[in-house]
C-alpha cells in the first residue's frame, strides 16, 4: 500500500511539474511507474508499459521544446534570436532559479533580435513569442503527463 501511496504521489507531483519551470514532470511519473514495476516483480505490467511510458515521456519533452522554439519562428524570431532565447532561458535559470526559465528566454530573444538591428516592437513580438511557445509546450506536456498517470494509476489501483 505504501508504494501505491508514493506512485499517486509521485504522479501528482509529475503532472504539475509540467506547469512548474525546472521541476520534471513526466520523468517523475515514469520513475513511479519503474519504482511500482519492481517492488511488485512487473505483476501488474511489463516493460512494453514502460517503453510506452518512456516513449510518451520522450513525446513530451521533445514537442515541449519543440513548441517554444516555434512559438518563436512564428513570431519573427531569427535563428539567432532562437539561441539567444535558448541562451537567455540557461542563464538566467542559473542566476534567478525556476523563474528565469519564464524571463530568460524573453530578455535573451529581445536583446539578440535587437543586437541583430530588429526594432524594438518587432524584438518584443519575437519575445512575446518564445513566451507563447513555452506556455503551448507546457500544455502540451501537462495533457500528456495527465495520459501517462492516467494509464498507471489505472493499472496500480
Amino acid at each position: 500500500m505504501t508504494v501505491k501511496i508514493i506512485v499517486a504521489i509521485l504522479s501528482t507531483v509529475g503532472v504539475l511539474g509540467t506547469l512548474v519551470p525546472a521541476v520534471p514532470g513526466t520523468p517523475l511519473i515514469l520513475l513511479g511507474a519503474l519504482i511500482y514495476g519492481f517492488t511488485s516483480n512487473f505483476a501488474v505490467y511489463g516493460w512494453g508499459f514502460i517503453g510506452i511510458l518512456v516513449l510518451l515521456s520522450i513525446l513530451a519533452e521533445g514537442l515541449d521544446y519543440l513548441a517554444s522554439v516555434l512559438g518563436a519562428k512564428y513570431f519573427g524570431a531569427s535563428r539567432f534570436g532562437i539561441i539567444g532565447a535558448i541562451g537567455g532561458g540557461i542563464l538566467a535559470t542559473i542566476f534567478l532559479g525556476p523563474i528565469g526559465l519564464v524571463i530568460g528566454p524573453l530578455l535573451g530573444a529581445i536583446i539578440v533580435e535587437l543586437l541583430r538591428g530588429k526594432k524594438f516592437e518587432e524584438a518584443l513580438k519575437v519575445g512575446v513569442g518564445t513566451i507563447v511557445g513555452n506556455v503551448s509546450g507546457s500544455i502540451i506536456s501537462f495533457l500528456i503527463s495527465i495520459l501517462m498517470t492516467i494509464l498507471l494509476l489505472v493499472r496500480v489501483f
